[in-house]
């Protein structure tokens, strides 16, 4: 074992060219990893052999215990029921006591069906059992049958004393002290028979692997040659078949390195270009780039960050950052730059102060600057002036204060809904005309709701979706009867657009239309009445003139008649 531990220290003593590289807890010889990895998986595989050579020995014991005290639980159940049954107690208390005697029982103690204590025998290691008893009460289990327990370092077995019927409990408390010492020495046994294993196992991979050292020793050496060589074929003669092989190897692989120091040169130079495309990029981009250091001085901007700010880059390179902004900016901009020192990347709105001193609101996309050792180096922002759009932002939020205050006065019902079909708003005069809050409606659908008006929902879901559908305002008439009165609305559905034109959702205004539905129809029924009276009075009328078409017709007879009989008359008088 000694000459293993002194190989083993001249291993890692010595230097490999890939030392750098090695990782910190492995040796930097080769051989020596090996002789590391297989100790450790051979220790290992007897570590885990021995564990579980282990328990399961501890299984069986446990296994012949739990057996072993199972019959002497039930054996003195037995005998505690004969004591019972005879009311000797005293006789009870001495079979206890002298059960209590056994080197593995460390506890005895019976109970009445209720858990009223009856006796109490403690046997403490290296004392006399100790009885006793008192007003305490278990817990015994709610079953008729007996009910083991495995808890740490003991066997607690609750058996049923019976005799015919339920005379009480006892339970038996059994030391497992005895498993844990066999398991501990079967534990150490097996730990040394695996120690032994891995020292004689690298005892002999010593011995196979000190020839296999040597000759990559050679090898090494000779793979030294090649950085001189680079490109070169080197002959390799007269060595052993390994080192003529790697010989080939390493000439193939000198080949490969100059062939790949020229493609480096060529991806160098392909570099250098995409670092100036960068550099073009970063001139004509419509973004402002803003460099500081850890000192918040400026370090870079491009042209179109100075002309944000009406300088030119010279003017704003090593300046400090918090030169362009007031107090207030600085700091907003201090707790910023701690932020980007915690390597937190955000985008946030600030406000700076121009070269004339106009304000100009920006949006920056900020994040920090490391090196290589993760120190903080400084910060980058890319700059956005939305100076206009937080104009247009101010009247666009104006706009809708005022669509708000007209929609939230309104006596009519307003709604807003979204593209499924769900309430995204309502005015006030939704919540009182219907008796519900904003809360209880929103996110919800119309057929959500409405219970007896369920088929009136789904009609005017319907044709909202339809009018979303092809984005046209489409009118709807509703109406039911409420209490024995007829309802009536007007809804007028209103499609909203976004800025690609594409219905977003949809506002309804609904107008109540009951009264004057209602004087509508009174109305109709008056006029109706009064067409009624016009023709019955038209009838009379026609039957009156009827009749006095027959008067006038016979009056003109009978003047007719009287014209004739006068003219004979004449006549008469005229032959005398």
């Amino acid at each position: 074992m000694i000459a293993i531990i002194d190989f083993w220290k001249r291993s890692i003593s010595r230097v490999s060219p890939i030392g750098e590289n090695s990782m910190s807890f492995l040796p930097q010889r080769l051989h020596a990893q090996i002789i590391l990895i297989v100790s450790c998986i051979l220790l290992i595989t007897g570590i885990i052999s021995g564990w579980i050579t282990a328990r399961n020995q501890t299984a069986g014991l446990l296994a012949a215990k739990r057996a072993d005290a199972s019959i002497m639980a039930r054996n003195f159940a037995e005998s505690c029921a004969h004591h019972l049954l005879v009311q000797d107690y005293a006789e009870l208390e001495s079979f206890l006591v002298k059960a209590a005697e056994s080197p593995d029982i460390r506890r005895l103690q019976l109970c009445e069906p209720d858990g009223a204590l009856v006796w109490d025998v403690v046997h403490n290691p290296g004392e006399q059992p100790l009885a006793k008893t008192g007003l305490t009460r278990l817990a015994p289990p709610g079953s008729g049958s007996a009910v083991i327990i495995q808890e740490t370092g003991r066997l607690v077995i609750w058996q049923p004393v019976m005799a015919g019927n339920l005379l009480g409990w006892l339970k038996a408390d059994f030391s497992l002290s005895a498993i844990r010492e066999a398991h501990t020495r079967t534990w150490r046994k097996s730990l040394f028979l695996a120690m032994t294993w891995v020292a004689c196992s690298s005892f002999l991979i010593v011995l196979l692997l000190r020839p296999i050292a040597r000759s990559i020793e050679n090898l090494t050496a000779f793979s030294k040659q090649l950085d001189e060589h680079k490109g070169a074929q080197i002959s390799v003669t007269g060595q052993s078949l390994e080192i003529s092989e790697l010989g080939k190897s390493l000439n193939e692989a000198s080949a490969k390195l100059l062939s790949t120091e020229q493609q480096i040169l060529a991806e160098r130079e392909q570099l250098r270009k995409s670092e100036e495309n960068y550099r073009r990029l970063l001139v004509t981009i419509q973004e402002g780039i803003w460099v500081i250091d850890t000192e918040a001085v400026t370090t870079f901007v491009n042209p179109r960050m100075a002309e944000i700010l009406g300088y030119t880059a010279d003017e704003m390179t090593g300046r400090n950052l918090y030169s362009f902004m007031d107090d207030h900016g600085r700091q907003v901009a201090e707790r910023n730059i701690e932020r980007r020192k915690q390597g937190v990347k955000e985008r946030h709105d600030f406000e700076f102060i121009r070269k004339n001193g106009e304000r100009i609101f920006t949006r920056l996309e900020t994040g920090p600057i490391f090196d290589e050792a993760g120190e903080y180096a400084g910060s980058i922002a890319a700059v956005a002036d939305i100076t206009e759009a937080r104009k247009a932002s101010m009247q666009l939020h104006a706009s809708e204060q005022a669509f708000r205050a007209v929609v939230e006065n309104s006596p009519d019902v307003i709604v807003r809904y979204d593209r499924e079909g769900r309430r995204i708003y309502v005015n006030p005069e939704f919540e009182r005309v219907n008796h519900l809050t904003a809360e209880q409606v929103l996110g919800k659908k119309p057929v959500e709701l409405s219970t007896e008006l369920a088929p009136m929902a789904e009609l005017f879901t319907e044709k909202l979706m339809v009018a979303m559908e092809f984005g046209a305002v489409t009118k709807i008439d509703l109406s039911w009867v409420k209490d024995g009165r007829p309802v009536c609305w007007y809804v007028r559905v209103v499609p909203e657009f976004d800025a690609e034109g594409t219905v977003v959702s949809a506002l309804t205004i609904w107008s109540d239309i009951s009264e004057r539905k209602q004087i509508e129809e009174e109305i109709r029924r008056l006029n109706e009445e009064l067409e009624q009276r016009v023709r019955e009075r038209t009838a009379e009328l026609e039957q009156t003139n009827e009749e006095l078409h027959k008067l006038n017709r016979l009056f003109v007879g009978r003047e007719l008649r009287m014209i004739e009989l006068k003219e004979q008359i004449r006549e008469l008088e005229g032959k005398e």
